[in-house]
């Protein structure tokens, strides 16, 4: 059962990991796409000698942008990077927690307690497989659930 839960654990993590690398790409890309329109609408103004107000103001609108989506990349608070260092942190403290809980016999209630929060309702059904009865675990696993939670062990809070 315990192989099943970090299975699926590991198959979020990188569906998380997965979306962050495409909304990064999402931006670079646009930011790529803002830069080289701005450049356009310079050398046309260049070009031509003249300075248009409407051609300014979209000039403008897309340097606006442009900084918008550059906060979004560097910016420490809501950034990817972020977003992925607070991942790691995350998921790196709760399975230590976990760990934890499961290392100590007299934290088995909040062990189970803390896998029921954060894996839900997990079944084993027999099966046979090569000849040999073994069990399968099904059952939908989230382990981001309970994010904000912390859990409780005997020898104090993780």
């Amino acid at each position: 059962m315990i192989d099943y839960a970090v299975k699926q654990f590991e198959k979020q993590l990188h569906q998380r990991a997965s979306n962050l690398d495409d909304a990064l790409a999402r931006l670079r890309s646009r930011k790529a796409e803002l830069q080289a329109e701005v450049t356009n609408l310079a050398q046309a103004i260049a070009k031509s000698g003249y300075q248009s107000s409407v051609v300014m103001e979209q000039i403008a609108e897309r340097e606006k942008v442009l900084r918008e989506i550059a906060e979004q990349l560097v910016e420490p608070k809501g950034s990817v990077r972020t977003q992925i260092a607070e991942l790691r942190e995350f998921t790196e403290n709760r399975l230590r927690a976990i760990r934890k809980c499961l290392a100590n016999p007299k934290d088995v209630l909040a062990a189970r307690a803390a896998l029921a929060e954060q894996f839900g309702k997990i079944s084993l059904l027999p099966t046979v497989a090569k000849g040999r009865r073994v069990y399968v675990a099904k059952g939908k696993v989230d382990y981001f659930r309970g994010a904000g939670s912390r859990l409780k062990c005997a020898g104090g809070q993780s």
